[in-house]
Formats: C-alpha cells, structure tokens, sequence
C-alpha cells in the first residue's frame, strides 16, 4: 500500500503538467500558416544583435547563420537569421500593430517537425525605446537537459515563440498586455524576439514569468545556434501615426509624407539622422542636409546639441 501511494506521488507533478495549444494542424493548435488570409503585412526593417554560440564557453563565436534582411517579407521566401544564446532581433513594420479580435501578429521560426523546437521570448514597443515582455509559461521537466539534438513538447510552451515548425506562426493577442503603463496595445511600432537560453544551469539558463527555468535544445555550438528568426506577420494594423503625447509637444516635432525632401539649415554641423534604434542612417558635415524620406515611422535628428524628431506618414 505505502509503495503504490509513493508511485502516485510520484507521477502526481507528471499529470499536473499544464497542456497548452498542440503541433500545427491538430485540433486546438493556434498556429497561423505563412499564407493565412488574416495576415496584413509582414516585418519591413530588422535590426540584430547576435548572441554567442555558446553563452557558457568565454570567448565563443556569435552565431552567424544568416542576416537581418532575412526576416524582411513573407516566411519562408529569404532564409533565417539565428540569434545565438540570449541575442535578439527587433523588428519593424510599415503600420502600427493593434489590438483586434484574436490573435494579432504571429513569430515565425524554422524547425523542420513539431518536437525541435527553440524558443524566444517576444517584446512589444509603442515607441522604440519602452519595451513589454509578453509573460511565458514553459512546464518542460526540468530534471535533465534537453540536449542539442533532442526534442520538445510544444503542449508545455505557451507564449513563447518558436512553438511550430517552419511555415507555422505562433500568434500573440496584444490584449493580454492591457493595462501596462507604458504601452498602447493600439500602437505597437516594434517587435523584439529574444532568444531563451534553455540550459538549466542556473547561471546561464533564462526563466519563464513563473519562474520555471526554461529547458530546450542546449548547447548549440555551431553557426545556426539559439532561435532562427524567419519572420514576423501582421493581423491587425494601423496607419504609423502621431499620438495625443506627441502632439502636446510639437514644436520638438517635424512632420513629413513618404517622398518628401528632408531639409534642414537651422542646425550647425556635422549633422546625423537616426533611426528610433540609434543606427545612424546619414551624416552631413555641413550645417545643411537633403534627404529623401522613403519609410513611415519616426527619425531623429541631432547635431549633438540639440536634437528633432521627425515623424514620415504615409502620403
């Protein structure tokens, strides 16, 4: 009697094991195919910052497979860009994401089945700078590594993306961010994916918003290692706009339309425009620049003293 109540307990954490959305065309999956109908636009701009191959091992390559202008349109049409341990990618869009009925964008990845799988977590931004973390949940085991070669169950993932294999999205909904200072789920104008370290040595491994260490294919020393970003689809879209909180300062404002000459004399020189990220898109040594506007969203412009943000709509 008391060795079949220690095999119940035992298998008790077994059972208790949460169940979320399965692999791509079972009944409950939530994974959204490349050429669903839902989808409005696809990620325009990325900008990368790569994580070593192996964040354990000082001195280790960054991964190297692939680039940003990867994850630029549609899945599956440019290759994958892969992040590396703890690296990320954020992506850029020529609308603002909203939040509509349902799921409203999805994070495309290349696993070629339904059990390899890696992980990352995925951010939203309204301005570029503030970003949101969606809260993940993994009840992976965690009393033995998931080795490099080995596989996961996507049913124990939720809200991480890289739950499906290639061709397949796993979607978010904005309104589970409701209420969070800081954002306007109305108004998303970036996503950041970052990779999970899935090591469960506590020194490196990263944590799902429970605080459960999060196990997936690990380490993975070579060129393609952590999550393989393949691309970021839109279902529900705004035009890029300026808000109410922009408005209320306008003379810090420049507004401009697509295909506009961007002219400017009254900074001093040298003079540079940026992105909202800080990558620098050109520099002037004159006290004056010409520059053709071919992309809605915000710019900044500084001469190191003062700085202009400039605010591109679509025509």
């Amino acid at each position: 009697m008391r060795l079949k109540l220690l095999y119940y307990i035992l298998l008790l954490p077994l059972f208790g094991l949460a169940q979320f959305p399965g692999p791509a065309g079972q009944s409950g999956s939530t994974a959204i195919f490349k050429t669903d109908p839902s989808i409005v636009a696809w990620c325009n701009r990325c900008e990368v910052n790569r994580g070593p191959q192996n964040i354990a091992i000082i001195g280790s390559q960054p991964a190297s497979t692939g680039d940003s202008t990867a994850v630029i349109g549609a899945a599956q049409e440019n290759g994958v860009v892969s992040l590396g341990d703890g690296g990320s990618a954020t992506c850029y869009f020529q609308v603002a994401i909203t939040n509509g009925p349902g799921h409203d964008f999805a994070v495309f990845e290349n696993s070629f089945n339904d059990t390899y799988l890696e992980f990352a977590f995925v951010e939203v931004s309204s301005d570029g700078i503030h970003f949101f973390r969606f809260p993940s949940q993994s009840s992976q085991d965690t009393l033995l590594q998931i080795g490099p070669y080995d596989t996961c169950n996507t049913r124990q993932v939720n809200h991480l993306a890289g739950k499906y294999r290639s061709g397949y999205g796993t979607p978010f909904d904005l309104e589970l961010l409701k209420g969070v200072t800081g954002l306007d789920i109305n108004y998303i104008t970036c996503v950041r994916i970052v990779d999970v370290v899935g090591s469960l040595d506590k020194t490196y491994g990263q944590r799902d918003s429970y605080g459960h260490l999060i196990n997936d294919p690990w380490p993975t020393d070579f060129a393609s290692s952590g999550f393989d970003l393949d691309a970021v689809a839109v279902m529900h879209a705004q035009p890029l706009q300026i808000n109410e909180n922009t408005l209320k300062n306008k003379k810090e404002v420049s507004v401009y339309r697509l295909n506009e000459q961007l002219l400017v004399s009254d900074f001093s020189g040298p003079i540079q425009l940026l992105d909202i990220t800080g990558r620098i898109l050109f520099t002037s040594q004159e006290g004056a620049i010409t520059f053709q506007l071919t992309e809605p969203g915000w710019l900044i412009l500084t001469d190191g003293r003062q700085r202009r943000r400039i605010f591109v709509q679509a025509p």
